[in-house]
């Protein structure tokens, strides 16, 4: 038997815990893109998930190595979505541990900073093409407050604030690593 969830996730941290959590419950991971989960029936706790964003598009060759040297350390690609993979591997060979220093954790952090920044400043360019539009509209056109001009004006300043929200998490963390680093070295 087969489930298939729709879920949206904006956090790759929570969105990791689910899929440990549902794999806790015997449901393990097989499918993944953007929204969309596929699972089966599995040994509760056979396996661990991580949500791992890359350095290239997941078609690119530099990937596909990435994929293959998974492969080799017993680590299952399950799902792909632009820069963004879900991976699983059985509990019984081991932690599932893809950053285990504290110059890898922090790499990751700058990369995951990056790719947030690149949308907010995208998401940005479009609030500012716009807003001309709806401020013609509304003030000089009278039109109802609200249509859909309004309404797509706040979902991608929505999708910004989230994006930003999800920036700064990232970047404490990034920070935290950056502290702890300092730390280790003296």
């Amino acid at each position: 038997m087969k489930k298939v969830l729709l879920r949206p996730f904006y956090d790759y941290e929570k969105e990791e815990k689910w899929l440990n959590q549902k794999a806790k419950e015997g449901w393990a991971l097989t499918w993944y893109c953007w929204m969309i989960y596929r699972f089966e029936p599995c040994e509760p706790g056979e396996y661990a998930f991580r949500i791992d964003f890359l350095n290239h598009p997941t078609w690119h060759p530099a990937s596909r190595e990435y994929f293959s040297f998974l492969e080799e350390m017993g680590i299952q690609v399950v799902g792909k979505w632009l820069f963004w993979i879900a991976l699983k591997k059985r509990t019984a060979d081991g932690p599932l541990d893809l950053y285990s220093d504290l110059e890898s954790q922090i790499r990751h952090c700058q990369r995951v900073v990056r790719w947030f920044t690149v949308i907010a400043v995208i998401e940005m360019i479009a609030v500012l093409m716009m807003l001309p539009e709806f401020i013609f509209l509304h003030l000089m056109e009278h039109h109802p407050f609200f249509d859909y001009h309004s309404f797509f004006l706040i979902l991608v300043f929505l999708f910004l604030f989230l994006l930003f929200r999800l920036r700064q998490k990232v970047r404490k963390r990034e920070l935290r690593y950056r502290k702890e680093q300092q730390i280790h070295e003296t």
